[in-house]
């Protein structure tokens, strides 16, 4: 996969704006659906959890840039994001995202060992921001609203289930 944006809007990607323009810029109308909703419980949950700015604005360039990791349904290899965040200099965004969604169960699934060798486990804020991006999202339905967990779960389940029996 071709990455979109300007190199200026992935060395900016730890800016929300920038994130943004990047998620506008790589998803489809109905990606964006689910990404715009993703992003918009982080901001609830950022809220709740009465971070720091900076954590908040951490949490949302994570949200806003998910579809970039081992989770993604974009076609990108499963690191080809967070390399590129890292390429950028944005290697604490790029560990998130290339630890979000269950990437270590992804990754060794899809034959990719190398996850924890290339990416360390993010620590300290940057383990935060990926706890609260995965509750994020699996309280986000594929269209962006909110939703029980076990409704976003069994459709995950139900998507896998069909993938791999075609």
């Amino acid at each position: 996969m071709e990455f979109v944006g300007s190199a200026g809007l992935w060395r900016n990607a730890h800016t929300p704006i920038a994130a943004h323009e990047l998620a506008v810029a790589g998803c489809d109308a109905a990606q964006y659906a689910r990404v715009r909703g993703i992003a918009q419980q982080a901001a609830r949950l950022a809220r709740a959890a009465q971070l720091s700015r900076a954590s908040r604005a951490q949490l949302l360039c994570a949200a806003w840039l998910h579809w970039l990791g081992p989770g993604a349904t974009t076609g990108v290899s499963v690191l080809d994001g967070p390399r590129m965040l890292r390429r950028a200099g944005q290697e604490r965004l790029a560990r998130i995202v290339a630890w979000s969604g269950g990437a270590r169960q992804l990754a060794a699934a899809r034959g990719h060992q190398t996850l924890a060798a290339e990416f360390p486990v993010p620590s300290g804020d940057c383990a935060q921001a990926l706890i609260l991006l995965d509750i994020t999202l699996v309280s986000t339905d594929a269209a962006g609203a909110p939703a029980t967990s076990a409704a976003v779960l069994r459709g995950l389940f139900n998507t896998t289930m069909r993938s791999t029996s075609e």
